[in-house]
């Protein structure tokens, strides 16, 4: 029989065990608990109701989700009061999203018209109506939450409500855009930063940073149709093109709201589309540009043409993938679009003018902006070296006029193998040696304009 002593000792040992190893005893009392109150193997995982240790386990998880809720929501409101990310004079990184599913359809026809995701590169210089473009974007949008903007602002010391956020987020109505302000990326500049509208396009478009599945390109002067996103869309994915861009000179704003209730209705006698039918040469260089406007009647389909225009265009965003602005052609304004035209016909894209009107366009008599044509010290030598290097890449640069071009890079801002450039020539219409163009019929844009001509797949 053990003495008083020796119980004593065992009781302390066995206190001074349970106190260092405490821990892992309550490790194991829980590990039995659960043990306990889980299904055997087999069973369906579903609590019984009248399991009272479940309860009280779902009753302490709760404010732990209320509580995280919480916080979420705290730091979303810390978001929202920083407005919009901003990059000084270089592009920075954007804000990280949520990653893409990896069973997402690499093909535009296989994209859900009401979720894909559409990245909008736009550039301002001194434009009182950039901050409207965008408000009338994300107002008019059917889904505003898959509408993003890379803007690239170009003001100066005398420019007036040219700021591109500017929106009274605390008024009693404020606009559908302040709900948005984290999908608004911004570079702002001053004048020394201007050199030009591909130069421009290059620093917007630079803003992309995350995947999107379409790319817009677009001018600070631009409003938009109810649910335009889901109509053009649309509208790209009946052209039955993966390389189809939709480009084309909008008519003017002020018409926009009137024109699309005419196309709907079918009574209405001014149902005629405004479409580029011709082409001309500008300037020292002769810098071939979209001229000819065409107004047409009973346009049923996107027209097939040879013409691209920087002021509106919608691709899938593989476009800026294989057709990147050229930041070697500042301060050029007639070539622009020719120039970015061959390179992209030459990678497979074709060039679709839509036969509805989809946004409107300020033109000279609206909100007031900068020329495009801006003058630094050399602006002007700069911007020949830059027409000359499009004569480069056309292959019609004289031998004398060779060390008068900008040839940085002219294999990575260069024409693509999947068809070739005399083809193109041939196809618009063309010839930039003799100077000769073709102004198109209007019945041939009726009937859906050229024939497609195939590309090489290689």
């Amino acid at each position: 029989m053990r003495n008083k002593k020796d119980k004593s000792s065992f009781n302390f040992y066995v206190v001074s065990f349970a106190r260092r190893y405490r821990y892992f005893l309550f490790i194991a009392f829980v590990i039995f608990c659960l043990v306990l109150l889980l299904p055997s193997p087999g069973t369906p995982l579903t609590a019984p109701n009248n399991s009272d240790a479940v309860k009280s386990l779902l009753d302490n998880i709760k404010p732990l989700e209320e509580k995280s809720d919480s916080n979420a929501a705290q730091a979303d409101a810390r978001r929202r009061k920083n407005n919009v990310e901003e990059v000084k004079e270089n592009p920075a990184v954007v804000k990280k999203v949520a990653p893409e599913p990896e069973n997402k359809p690499k093909l535009g026809k296989d994209l859900d018209s009401n979720l894909a995701t559409i990245f909008l590169g736009m550039p301002s210089l001194g434009d009182t109506a950039c901050n409207e473009t965008i408000a009338s974007a994300y107002k008019q949008a059917k889904n505003p939450n898959r509408i993003f903007f890379g803007l690239y602002q170009q003001s100066g010391p005398s420019d007036v409500n040219t700021e591109c956020i500017d929106f009274d987020c605390q008024g009693p109505n404020p606009p559908l855009a302040c709900q948005h302000l984290d999908q608004i990326v911004i570079n702002r500049t001053t004048l020394a930063g201007a050199m030009g509208p591909v130069f421009a396009r290059h620093m917007a478009d630079s803003l992309y940073k995350e995947d999107r599945d379409y790319v817009m390109i677009l001018d600070s002067h631009t409003v938009f149709r109810e649910e335009w996103d889901n109509f053009l869309i649309d509208l790209w994915k009946s052209t039955s093109n993966e390389y189809a861009i939709v480009t084309h000179y909008p008519w003017g704003a002020e018409d926009l709201e009137r024109r699309v209730r005419c196309f709907k209705d079918t009574q209405c006698t001014e149902r005629w589309s405004y479409h580029v039918c011709g082409s001309y040469f500008e300037g020292v260089n002769h810098m071939m540009r979209n001229a000819n406007g065409c107004h047409i009647k009973n346009v049923i389909k996107p027209v097939l043409t040879p013409f691209f225009a920087a002021g509106f265009a919608f691709a899938r965003s593989h476009l800026r993938d294989n057709v990147p602005w050229d930041p070697y052609q500042k301060y050029v304004f007639w070539g622009e679009e020719f120039s970015f035209g061959s390179r992209a016909w030459t990678y497979g894209y074709d060039f679709y003018s839509p036969h509805e009107d989809i946004v409107g366009h300020w033109y000279g008599g609206g909100p007031k902006r900068r020329s495009p044509f801006v003058s630094h010290p050399n602006s002007h030598k700069i911007r020949d070296g830059g027409e000359k290097r499009i004569m480069k890449l056309w292959g019609i640069l004289p031998p004398e006029w060779e060390d008068k071009a900008d040839k940085r890079e002219l294999d990575k801002y260069g024409l693509g193998t999947k068809r070739r450039l005399d083809e193109f020539w041939k196809f618009a219409g063309i010839d930039p040696q003799k100077k000769t163009i073709t102004v198109f019929p209007n019945e041939r844009w009726q009937k859906g304009g050229l024939e497609y001509v195939p590309y090489n797949e290689a």
